[in-house]
């Protein structure tokens, strides 16, 4: 009797067991993996819509019509993104992508002297939002640090690169027509005479001039991949992002692109010899230029141009000497406040005082009657508003970035070549440009994600088709490969 029962017990045990679903590693790792594939196509969608947004977002009924929409658009779209990416590593996605420590560990020094200077800043709250007009403070510096690592995860293969490069210039399309649109009155959102330099969608000549700047870069970077219908798009699109260039007036902005077409052209001068379809190009750019040269109106743009690009090395010139005394005045903040600065985004509340000390009478009334909202240079800023030690970290980062395209460019061929010269290009053109102006949103938060996705991407194109790194294909994303681990 016990002994059937026990029989019973074990076969009703059999049966269950067979019953039972039984767990499949292999399925459990697939659905991980299209899990972190999923959260990556995200990640990457989110920052390809903030480079195409920022760009074009603003609201002409508003005080702060156009810094205001687009840094709350970037805190938005920034949310959704630390959000997605949190889900993203929770499943299992890697922190890594292509770790270089002489570029990380500086940008994590500048981050962390930031964060001090914000907590021991005259005014922690402005610290933390920002100046008004131009939201430069801590929360903004975090989203692009934050852009600049979640774009070499998620855009940090030649494809995801690509796919930036082709977001910003077809935005800056679209930025450039209306710019244009703009100085010849035809502007539906508003109303009088056309100003002598033009603003677009960005909001400012300077910060318009140094975005196209990297427009035509980013047109140029795409140049070597694409075929005879999308050159001519590109040539198109060129022409017009140049015409509205020269409509800023910025000449900031000319001696940035100048110094980038430098960088992304001269390399290349040897191969450009040997296109017909480049050198044709070229010539008939430069006919419908000498064409154009004759009709009056373009000639006095030209002529208007070339007066305010000589004017460059005019020190006595009003806007040249505006920028010199708000050079000097920040220099002494930062030499009074070496270590911490003032605090993020303070230079408006402290530079009243120093007027006197160390610019002459005349033109301390006449600063004094405007409301400086930083040195209008982006090394003395950072010296005088988070100290010398965090400028320092700044400096070597860019100099570490700078670095590592120059050797991927010098060692590598074709597609990682290219990559690390469009990569080297936008950092020229944003260390120049902001130079002579203060960092906006629109063309920061470009040059953030851009070097983050082409950083990791031209270490990802050097390897051959179908070879691994980090127990990966090469074109794979990497939160694939963590979710199959």
């Amino acid at each position: 009797m016990v002994s059937t029962m026990s029989e019973g017990v074990r076969a009703g045990a059999t049966i269950a067991g067979r019953l039972e679903p039984r767990s499949d590693p292999a399925a459990a790792v697939d659905s991980a993996v299209r899990v972190n594939q999923l959260a990556q196509r995200a990640i990457s969608g989110l920052l390809l819509a903030t480079v195409i947004v920022v760009p074009l977002i603003f609201h002409p009924t508003l005080d702060d019509g156009y810094a205001l929409p687009k840094i709350s658009t970037l805190r938005i779209l920034g949310l959704v993104v630390a959000t997605v990416f949190l889900a993203h590593v929770v499943r299992g996605g890697s922190l890594a992508r292509n770790v270089v420590p002489w570029i990380d560990v500086p940008l994590a020094i500048f981050v962390g002297l930031t964060l001090a200077a914000s907590v021991v800043s005259v005014d922690p709250l402005q610290s933390f939002a920002g100046e008004p007009y131009q939201y430069q403070g801590l929360v903004t510096v975090l989203l692009y640090v934050g852009s600049f690592y979640v774009a070499r995860l998620s855009l940090g293969t030649s494809s995801g690169f690509r796919r930036v490069l082709i977001a910003v210039v077809g935005t800056g399309a679209v930025v450039s027509i209306y710019g244009i649109a703009q100085r010849l009155g035809v502007d539906p959102f508003w109303s009088g005479p056309p100003d002598d330099r033009i603003i677009s969608s960005v909001g400012q000549p300077n910060d318009l001039a140094a975005y196209l700047d990297l427009v035509v870069i980013a047109a140029v970077g795409l140049w070597s991949t694409a075929g005879t219908g999308a050159r001519i798009g590109l040539v198109v699109i060129v022409g017009v992002s140049l015409v509205a260039l020269a409509l800023t007036f910025s000449r900031g902005g000319y001696l940035g692109l100048i110094v980038a077409l430098a960088v992304l052209l001269i390399p290349r001068l040897r191969a450009l010899r040997s296109q017909p379809l480049g050198v044709a190009t070229l010539g008939i750019a430069t006919g419908v230029l000498l064409v154009s040269l004759a009709i009056p109106t373009v000639r006095s743009v030209a002529e208007g141009v070339g007066d305010r690009a000589m004017a460059t090395f005019d020190l006595g010139e009003g806007s040249i000497r505006f920028h010199v005394d708000q050079w000097r005045v920040g220099t002494q903040v930062a030499i009074d406040h070496p270590w911490l600065g003032t605090g993020p985004e303070t230079f408006p509340l402290v530079f009243r005082p120093y007027l006197g000390q160390v610019l002459p009478p005349d033109r301390a009334a006449l600063l004094g009657g405007f409301r400086l909202e930083s040195p209008h240079n982006e090394f003395i800023g950072i010296a005088a508003e988070v100290g010398l030690p965090a400028t320092a970290a700044y400096v070597i980062f860019l100099i570490a970035c700078a670095g590592t395209c120059i050797r991927r460019a010098g060692r590598a061929d074709g597609a990682s070549s290219s990559i690390a010269l469009v990569v080297l290009a936008v950092l020229a053109a944003h260390v120049v440009t902001d130079f002579f102006k203060t960092p906006d949103v629109t063309t920061s938060e470009i040059f953030w994600i851009t070097m983050g996705a082409g950083l990791a991407a031209m270490g990802g194109a050097a390897r051959r088709p179908g070879e691994q790194s980090s127990g990966r294909p090469a074109d794979q994303p990497q939160g694939a490969a963590a979710g199959a681990r």
